[in-house]
């Protein structure tokens, strides 16, 4: 019976494997997704900020963030919120110039 080659996976065996040695994948590891008969690596997306890859990204192409760009904080949701601070008797400061997001900052 032909055997395929799998990385990232189980290999296809028998009726499913066409030709042996053919790299052709039956299932994918877990942080993996099956596409065109291999299991590449799941690549996540980050709206301000950058997607996670492989097990932290469970469903290829979801929106889960690894890091956030400057001015953003990660929340325990894997999202990234754009930093605001408060200021009772002005304008706050925002972004990258707010240490911390809701702290009384002015400009």
């Amino acid at each position: 019976a032909n055997v395929c080659s799998c990385s990232g996976g189980a290999a296809a065996t028998g009726t499913a494997c066409s030709s042996h040695g053919l790299a052709k994948c039956a299932s994918c590891d877990a942080g993996r997704h099956k596409h065109n008969h291999a299991c590449p690596l799941n690549t996540c997306t980050c709206a301000h900020g950058t997607g996670t890859t492989g097990a932290a990204c469970p469903t290829h192409n979801t929106h889960v963030c690894a890091s956030c760009s400057s001015g953003y904080d990660l929340l325990a949701a894997k999202t990234c919120r754009f930093r605001v601070c408060t200021c009772a008797n002005g304008a706050e400061k925002r972004g990258a110039a707010c240490g911390a997001h809701g702290q009384e900052q002015c400009r």
